[in-house]
């Protein structure tokens, strides 16, 4: 009996650390905060602050199409000029987990995304 309260404790506490915010914040660490920042402050005009981005506070729905594709603007020619680089190698789960993170972190009044919700909006990117 006593192996299976602990059992039951550390089950209960391993849960607790693998919430999607923990998780969504890993992947922010090392896929994006090298040029926005360990708290989103951005670097000057370089790379924007997302504590105050229009995308994380109410255009929600175009952040997997921003983060697999990457963002950017036509020049004078056509050509396109970079402005995000695509976030290589991160699947649905992981786009889940970092949106819901960024939400967490930048927009606490969001209700976190589901995975199917964030497939549907990644389905619609061009």
């Amino acid at each position: 009996m006593k192996s299976f309260i602990i059992f039951v404790i550390g089950l209960i506490l391993l849960l607790n650390s693998c919430n999607s915010f923990k998780q969504g914040e890993r992947i922010y660490l090392s896929k994006c905060s090298n040029c926005h920042g360990v708290n989103g402050e951005g670097l000057a005009q370089m790379y924007p602050a997302l504590d105050k981005s229009i995308y994380v506070n109410s255009l929600v729905n175009h952040l997997p199409c921003i983060i697999l594709n990457g963002k950017y603007t036509l020049d004078k020619n056509g050509n396109k000029t970079s402005e995000m680089p695509p976030v290589a190698n991160i699947g649905d789960v992981e786009l889940t987990n970092l949106i819901n993170y960024l939400q967490y972190k930048f927009n606490p009044s969001q209700t976190p995304a589901q995975l199917d919700t964030i497939v549907a909006w990644r389905l619609k990117c061009k």
